[in-house]
């Protein structure tokens, strides 16, 4: 049973704790979004709650793996909203438009450059977005980000430019440039304007969002993946687009040794997207996986008590976006001899529950041992027989 859905509200900000890598699996020490938040606003109990000294910067947002944390405002929405606002104003159909975003330390670069507090909180989505709808590049203006509060926010916009890179040259998109420059604004603020600024730019967004419920934040769907979809679908990309594999990216393709799996389901059962289900097919167990549901947060690799899962690239854009699961693992199961339940096949002929029943506890420790090194000699020697095979 994991932690009922806990909903913290401040500024904007909400965290949804089953999401959490931390409640789904106790043993994780993920505190990416602690380390992130400049407020110092984040604790976990077990799940992470918010503190009245969050300013809604929403760098947490951006940088969580599963997703916690949903901005009410919709900020990254009304960002894009802007940016395709920004198409109609070009005059001749042909002419190339920049799409200029700036965030607060930064001079403002042009008229129409779009406003974001840090750009820490743009991600693949909107600069993807840009690159299909018409804009020929993206523009990036920054002020110097180790003088900022905001400062973590420059490493989550190298990842999302990484991970904008990756999508745009899987599409054939290696045209489209995206350019970070810096302009730190001459005029000097004090701690209590930047405050200000800061404020007037989060409500003018919240005024201009679209209202969401709380129960279409809470989905266990990733909004994030959801909206990455959506532009992935303005064409046909086909099996012949493939999308590189990077810990910067919010998707995955996993791959499950089957020697070593025992098909105990935990990561099934911790997956906070979805992306892993468990079938019963015959004398087999069958595992799957879901590429457009995975957000790459890597917990089903922390979990897993086999080592059995690793992650991989070579993952097609159409599986990104289409909910179709495929069978990753094919594992043999048997009986029980004792009580009958379901067992792997390679294994003891014993279940764990009556293997305890036969064996002492010191017994048992030493039995599992010697299992388990039977089971790497066969991996080993099945390794050295591959060649010959060939």
């Amino acid at each position: 049973m994991f932690w009922n859905t806990a909903i913290e509200e401040t500024t904007g900000i909400s965290a949804f704790a089953d999401f959490c890598k931390r409640v789904r699996f106790r043993q994780s020490d993920c505190r990416t979004c602690q380390e992130i938040c400049p407020d110092d606003a984040i604790s976990f109990n077990p799940g992470p709650t918010i503190s009245s000294s969050c300013t809604a910067c929403g760098l947490c947002v951006n940088a969580c793996p599963t997703e916690v944390f949903r901005d009410e405002s919709s900020a990254g929405l009304v960002l894009l909203q802007q940016a395709q606002s920004l198409l109609s104003k070009v005059q001749a159909p042909g002419q190339e438009k920049t799409l200029l975003i700036h965030c607060h330390r930064a001079d403002r670069p042009a008229e129409d450059s779009l406003f974001t507090p840090c750009l820490g909180t743009v991600n693949e989505n909107l600069i993807l977005d840009a690159a299909l709808s018409g804009f020929h590049e993206v523009v990036l203006t920054k002020g110097i980000c180790s003088r900022c509060r905001y400062a973590q926010g420059e490493k989550l916009l190298q990842d999302s430019v990484t991970a904008s890179r990756l999508l745009l040259e899987s599409l054939g998109q290696k045209e489209f440039e995206i350019r970070i420059e810096e302009k730190e604004k001459t005029r000097t603020f004090v701690r209590r304007g930047v405050f200000s600024t800061l404020t007037r730019g989060v409500r003018a967004i919240q005024q201009s969002a679209p209202g969401r419920s709380a129960s279409e934040s809470g989905s266990s769907q990733s909004s994030r993946r959801t909206l990455l979809g959506r532009i992935l679908r303005q064409k046909d990309w086909g099996d012949a687009a493939v999308a590189e594999h990077k810990t910067e990216c919010r998707w995955a393709r996993i791959s499950i040794d089957e020697r070593k799996c025992t098909a105990c389901g935990i990561c099934a059962k911790v997956c906070p997207a979805g992306a892993i289900d468990m079938r019963q097919d015959h004398e087999h167990q069958l595992l799957l996986f879901s590429s457009a549901l995975c957000n790459n947060c890597r917990l089903c690799v922390e979990a897993c008590p086999e080592n059995a899962i690793d992650l991989e690239g070579g993952l097609t854009l159409k599986a990104m976006i289409e909910k179709k699961s495929d069978v990753v693992a094919r594992v043999p199961m048997c009986s029980c001899v004792m009580c009958g339940q379901s067992i792997p096949a390679w294994g003891r002929p014993f279940c764990p529950t009556c293997e305890k029943r036969q064996l002492s506890l010191p017994q048992l420790a030493s039995q599992r041992k010697r299992d388990k090194q039977q089971r790497e000699r066969m991996i080993q020697e099945d390794d050295s027989s591959e060649p010959a095979r060939r």
